[in-house]
């Protein structure tokens, strides 16, 4: 986040220094005609035996760079009205400044088809005049890549990432003007450090690309960084989330998924956002992962949840509201830490173990409904349940509890009564029932002793 103004502030300056009005009328178009990679490293954007026409592209003028050629800037170059990279070219900043944002001008990024392919953009970091890159159109079709080297890469009105496509690295990408679309089909992929993918579009980043379409986005947090995405997103994201190695993919505002967040080989990787709102297709899998959802969540219809082997854990820290329908897999453990609250619809029937350190509310309580609902093993670890008893039908009038393996007692019990409900001796209410092994037992209530008194009348505990 405090990249943000920075970026904005000298971008600003930037272009004020830079001039991005300045010389349309030349009008030149330049093609680099070398066929090979140069032999020390990359070619120098000033070599201008290898430009037709003779000089270089500068303000005002459209590049065409192809076959295979690797370029580095060695001043600072533009605002140009067209930049084209295609059949294995590769240009980087190399701590300058690219402006090709004269005339609305678009950036063209065409690879072969193949997903990775090595036409690409490096942008690198050090441009002087408060950018790195700055462009109106950026477009990466066909297997195209945006390599970002801690620079800054802008765009005023549009940036577009086909399906085989690919923005990696580190630093950040960023969309200006509001009125305009930030369409992610492809992959991003942070590496080296933390990428942010920041828009001011009104419209919101449709960061699966799905609009119009059945090609979904990716998010690969899977390397050596984190990625921080910055504005509101289109519609619910439909693509697949990859977290690992302990890294964190953070979203600035809610946003909802009926696609799939996959966490891997990673010990303490977050998905964080202000809520998520998992939908009816939406699948979390955990594999070979202790992971976190750093959010408040709601699982209506029915969402999936697989934790697959009995070493994956599922950390919810922000209140949870799930519906009867949400699907569980796998032998892993569900925890609830404290103090979130995890509401369990009427019906639940959670299929993996859970580890309650917050409120376990059944029935959503928080609404006042009871219900019934069926747990795998229960772990109560200084937490608290919560019982509604409005009535003397179990699961009905109050909720009930059914463990279907060990129950493991700890921490508090509530047990909340509505006014003038007539209790009188004798009435039991059975809030939890277990198949298998009974252990411990709420603070302070051990066999016999009182839970509370209402309307003066007694219940104790069993």
């Amino acid at each position: 986040t405090k990249t943000t103004p920075r970026l904005a502030r000298n971008l600003a300056l930037g272009l004020a220094m830079l001039g991005v009005a300045a010389s349309d009328a030349q009008a030149a178009n330049f093609t680099w005609t070398n066929t090979s990679i140069c032999l020390f490293g990359p070619c120098n954007w000033s070599s201008s035996s290898f430009w037709s026409p003779a000089g270089f592209p500068n303000a005002g003028d459209r590049a065409t760079i192809a076959r295979n050629t690797a370029i580095a800037l060695t001043q600072n170059i533009g605002p140009l009205t067209g930049l084209s990279l295609s059949d294995g070219a590769r240009l980087s900043t190399n701590g300058h400044a690219l402006n090709a944002a004269s005339s609305n001008a678009t950036t063209d990024i065409e690879g072969n088809g193949t997903t990775g392919a090595s036409t690409r953009l490096t942008v690198d970091s050090g441009g002087p005049l408060g950018f790195d890159y700055y462009g109106s159109f950026l477009s990466m079709r066909r297997g195209a890549e945006l390599r970002m080297n801690g620079g800054g890469a802008v765009a005023t009105f549009g940036i577009y990432l086909s399906p085989s496509s690919l923005i990696s690295g580190h630093g950040t990408v960023a969309l200006l003007n509001n009125g305009n679309t930030f369409n992610v089909a492809g992959t991003i992929r942070p590496s080296g450090g933390d990428l942010l993918i920041w828009s001011q579009a009104s419209s919101g980043i449709d960061l699966d690309g799905d609009i119009g379409g059945d090609e979904f986005g990716n998010l690969e947090v899977t390397s050596t960084g984190s990625l921080e995405v910055r504005g509101d997103l289109s519609d619910p994201f439909s693509g697949t989330m990859t977290i690992g190695h302990s890294n964190d993919i953070e979203f600035d505002t809610p946003f909802s998924i009926d696609g799939t967040v996959r966490f891997t080989a990673t010990s303490d990787s977050h998905l964080v956002s202000p809520s998520i709102t998992f939908r009816s297709d939406a699948s979390v899998i955990v594999d070979s992962a202790i992971a976190y959802i750093d959010a408040e969540t709601s699982w209506p219809f029915s969402p999936t949840i697989d934790l697959i082997a009995t070493t994956d854990e599922l950390h919810l820290t922000d209140d949870s509201n799930f519906g009867e329908s949400t699907e569980w897999a796998g032998r892993g453990l569900l925890v609830n830490e404290a103090p979130a609250v995890m509401s369990l619809a009427d019906g639940s029937d959670v299929g993996v173990d859970l580890l309650n350190e917050g409120t376990l509310a059944i029935g959503h309580s928080t609404n006042d409904e009871t219900g019934f609902v069926t747990l795998s093993d229960l772990e109560q670890s200084g937490g608290l349940l919560s019982f509604d008893i409005d009535g003397k039908t179990a699961g009905v009038d109050y909720d009930q509890v059914h463990v279907n393996g060990n129950l493991v007692l700890s921490g508090d019990l509530e047990v909340l009564l509505p006014p003038g409900l007539d209790l009188v001796q004798g009435d039991a209410f059975a809030l939890i029932t277990v198949d298998g092994t009974t252990t411990g037992t709420f603070d302070g209530l051990g066999d016999g002793d009182l839970v509370g008194t209402f309307d003066g009348e007694d219940l104790y505990m069993t």
